[in-house]
């Protein structure tokens, strides 16, 4: 990195941006509590997670923007994976450090809080679903006598 940045300089963002990014990596953080929750839950039915958890782990890797960037994704597949909940955890917070959070067109500060909305509509999804899931799991150990 130091000789990139004495080859090449290195423009850093306006420290608003570092807010920003904050804040879209807070979201980020709680989205993917959410996802690990809720794929951590299958094990009150499968009695073994593992299999799930490999699922997940490529599904996030894959859907995320860890391997390749969501916008190189061709057609209709960049199209759905920029729409699953593991693009609020990578690539919406990377395109806020960026200062490419348009989302659905909208630049500035629109497209800044609709990439800050994505992110907090998958995180009520997914902690509503977690609760869900965990009320159906104390009743079912319940059911078994735990």
């Amino acid at each position: 990195v130091l000789a990139g940045v004495a080859a090449f300089g290195l423009d850093l963002p306006a420290p608003a941006r570092f807010a920003q990014f904050a804040a879209a990596a807070l979201l980020a953080v709680l989205v993917g509590f959410a996802l690990r929750y809720a794929v951590a839950l299958c094990a009150f039915w499968l009695h073994d997670d593992r299999g799930v958890q490999a699922i997940a782990l490529v599904s996030a890797m894959f859907f995320s923007g860890m391997i390749l960037p969501l916008v190189a994704f061709p057609g209709l597949l960049g199209t759905v994976a920029r729409h699953l909940p593991w693009a609020a955890v990578i690539q919406v917070p990377a395109d806020v450090f960026l200062g490419k959070a348009g989302y659905l067109g909208l630049d500035g500060t629109a497209g800044l809080l609709t990439a800050y909305g994505f992110q907090a509509g998958w995180a009520l999804v997914l902690l509503a679903a977690g609760r869900a899931l965990t009320s159906a799991a104390r009743r079912k150990l319940v059911i078994h006598g735990g």
